[in-house]
C-alpha cells in the first residue's frame, strides 16, 4: 500500500505507507526531510571522471543514503551466493569469477539489491530494506573462495587506496549517476582495485567495452 504526502506545496511524494506510520511516532518532519533529500539529489554534481567517481564511491563506504550507490567492503571473495525464499527467489544461483568484476544486470524490481543484501546479510551486516519480509525464512548459503594470509603495504599506497586489506567490493547500482561515456573508464579503474568486484546495474550497458574478464550475471 502507498500514500502521498505533501500537498501543502502541491507536491506528490509517494511513500511505503509503514515508513509513514513510523516517522510520525517519531515525530519526523516528513515533508521537510524529503525537501532536503530533493535538494540535495538535484545539487548534487555529477562526478567529471571515472576516478572521481570511485573516490566519492568509496568515501561512503556503508552509507546506505549514498548518492554515488551503496557500497560495501567485505574481507572475503564470494564463490558464489544461493538464495531459497529469499525476496523474489524461489531458488537461484550466483557464481562470481574471482579477482574480477562480476556485474549483475537486470531490470528494477528483478531482485539484484535482494542478492547484495543478503550476502551483506550473511556478514551480519543489516540492511533496513532486508527484514523478514524479504528473508522469508528462506536460507542463504554463501561460499568463499580462500583468501591471503597477510597484507602488504608499501609507500604511499596505504593513504591512496581506500580498499586496501580488502579482497570484495560490494556496489549497489553505482552507474546511477555515471554518464555513459566514462563507465568503460570507470570499470577500468575497479579492475585497477585487483580485488573482486560485486555491482549491480539497472540500465543496459555494451559489454564489449568491459575488461576482459568481467562476468555478467543476467537476472
Amino acid at each position: 500500500m502507498y500514500i502521498y504526502v505533501m500537498k501543502k506545496k502541491n507536491t506528490l511524494v509517494y511513500l511505503d505507507s509503514d515508513l509513514v506510520e513510523r516517522a510520525k511516532r517519531e515525530n519526523i518532519n516528513i515533508s521537510r526531510l524529503t525537501e532536503e533529500a530533493l535538494k540535495q539529489a538535484l545539487e548534487i554534481e555529477t562526478p567529471r571522471t571515472a576516478k572521481e567517481h570511485l573516490r566519492r564511491l568509496l568515501a561512503e563506504v556503508r552509507s546506505e543514503s549514498s548518492l554515488y550507490g551503496e557500497t560495501y567492503l567485505l574481507p572475503f571473495q564470494i564463490k558464489s551466493s544461493k538464495l531459497t525464499k529469499v525476496g523474489p527467489f524461489d531458488d537461484f544461483e550466483a557464481r562470481f569469477s574471482r579477482n574480477s568484476i562480476n556485474l549483475i544486470q537486470g531490470p528494477c524490481g528483478s531482485g539484484k539489491s535482494t542478492i547484495i543484501r543478503s550476502i551483506l546479510h550473511a556478514f551480519s551486516i543489516r540492511h533496513r530494506y532486508f527484514d523478514d519480509r524479504v528473508f522469508r525464512d528462506g536460507t542463504i548459503t554463501l561460499k568463499l573462495f580462500p583468501t591471503h594470509n597477510s597484507i602488504n603495504i608499501t609507500g604511499t599506497e596505504s593513504s591512496r587506496n581506500t580498499a586496501r586489506g580488502y579482497q570484495c567490493l560490494i556496489a549497489d547500482d553505482p552507474l546511477e549517476k555515471l554518464p555513459r561515456s566514462i563507465i568503460a573508464p570507470f570499470f577500468a579503474e575497479l579492475k585497477k582495485l585487483e580485488i573482486q568486484v560485486v555491482i549491480t546495474a539497472s540500465l543496459s550497458i555494451e559489454t564489449s567495452n568491459l575488461p576482459k574478464d568481467t562476468q555478467i550475471i543476467p537476472l
